[in-house]
C-alpha cells in the first residue's frame, strides 16, 4: 500500500513538470502560423485570419499597392486589405523561412486575379513578420527586384488611355521611395522589438 501511494505521488509529480513541456511542444512555430493565417485568409475566414494579429500590429507593402500608402495600421486597416485580398482569388506560397528571435523571414508569392489578368504568374515577395505572445505583431511584404520588373514591363506594355502618359522612370523612382520608406518602418519595429 505504502509502494502504491508513493509510486501515484512520483507520478503526479512527474505529469505536474512535464506540463509546462506539452504546452510548448503544443505551440506553432511562426511559420507555420504564418501558414495557417494565409489559408484562413484564401478560405474567405477574415475573422480567423485576423485572429492571429495583435489589435495594434503594423504591416507594410513594398510598393504600396495603386492608391494606398501601403502601410496597414490595426485589425480595422488589416480586415479591409484582407477583404481586398479575398475577393481577388488569392494564393500564397511561403517557403525558406529563417527565425532569429521573434523575427522569421521568408520567400514568398502572390496570385491572384489581378496578377492572372496582367497575365503574370505569381509575384514574388521578401516577407518578414514579427511574432511577440504568440500575436503577429508586424509584417511587412517587399516585393523582390524580378517580380518588381515583370509588373513594370506589364505597366509600360499598357495602352494609353487617352490621358497623360505616366512615364515608368516615375513609377521606378516612387517605388524606390517607397523601398526606403518600408526600410525605415522595419528599423523602427526592429529597435520596438529588439
Amino acid at each position: 500500500m505504502k509502494v502504491r501511494k508513493m509510486l501515484m505521488a512520483v507520478l503526479v509529480l512527474v505529469a505536474l513538470l512535464a506540463l509546462p513541456l506539452v504546452g510548448n511542444a503544443q505551440e506553432l512555430d511562426p511559420v507555420q502560423m504564418y501558414k495557417d493565417m494565409l489559408a484562413k485568409l484564401e478560405a474567405g475566414d477574415i475573422d480567423g485570419a485576423l485572429a492571429y494579429y495583435s489589435e495594434d500590429h503594423v504591416g507594410a507593402l513594398i510598393p504600396a499597392p495603386p492608391g494606398s500608402s501601403g502601410i496597414i495600421n490595426g485589425n480595422d486597416e488589416e480586415r479591409a486589405r484582407m477583404e481586398e485580398v479575398y475577393a481577388l482569388n488569392p494564393r500564397h506560397e511561403i517557403w525558406d523561412c529563417e527565425t532569429s528571435g521573434n523575427t522569421t523571414t521568408c520567400a514568398a508569392s502572390y496570385e491572384g486575379d489581378d496578377t492572372r489578368s496582367m497575365g503574370i504568374g505569381p509575384i514574388e515577395f521578401v516577407i518578414e513578420f514579427v511574432v511577440e505572445d504568440g500575436l503577429i505583431t508586424s509584417d511587412t511584404w517587399t516585393m523582390t527586384d524580378e517580380s518588381l520588373a515583370a509588373v513594370a514591363a506589364v505597366m509600360a506594355a499598357l495602352p494609353e488611355t487617352g490621358g497623360a502618359a505616366f512615364p515608368v522612370q516615375a513609377v521606378m523612382v516612387g517605388l524606390g521611395g517607397l523601398a526606403a520608406a518600408g526600410g525605415a518602418i522595419l528599423a523602427r519595429r526592429r529597435g520596438r522589438s529588439g
